[in-house]
């Protein structure tokens, strides 16, 4: 599943689509969406029990969406790594050292062998 969640009129135009009738296939065309997602957010939906009943009364748009954050949660956004995450605690050690910028930078540079 991609990092974003289709959006909550997308959701709660499925559910309709869905209680008309229409087949998997045309519902992913109908919102164009490819088949897989639309088949994980029609599994969360049924197993949510929001596919059954009338097309014409439906959920409000955040309902389906909850639904769907419920049964296939978003991962966790990995935190950016940067190359200095690497010196961070020697950054640390050498600011408390009483060293500033261009000694850390310099103290670094001479020693790193890499």
């Amino acid at each position: 599943m991609s990092n974003q969640i289709v959006e909550m009129h997308r959701l709660q135009e499925m559910v309709r689509l869905h209680r008309m009738g229409r087949g998997n296939r045309e519902v992913a065309k109908l919102l164009s969406m490819s088949p897989n997602p639309e088949r994980r957010y029609r599994v969360a939906l049924q197993t949510e029990q929001l596919l059954a009943g009338c097309p014409s009364m439906l959920p409000e748009p955040e309902i389906p969406r909850e639904a769907v954050l419920r049964q296939l949660p978003l991962p966790p956004e990995a935190a950016p790594t940067t190359s200095i995450d690497e010196w961070t605690q020697t950054i640390t050690d050498l600011m408390a050292d009483g060293l500033g910028p261009r000694a850390i930078y310099d103290r670094i540079r001479l020693e790193d062998k890499s």
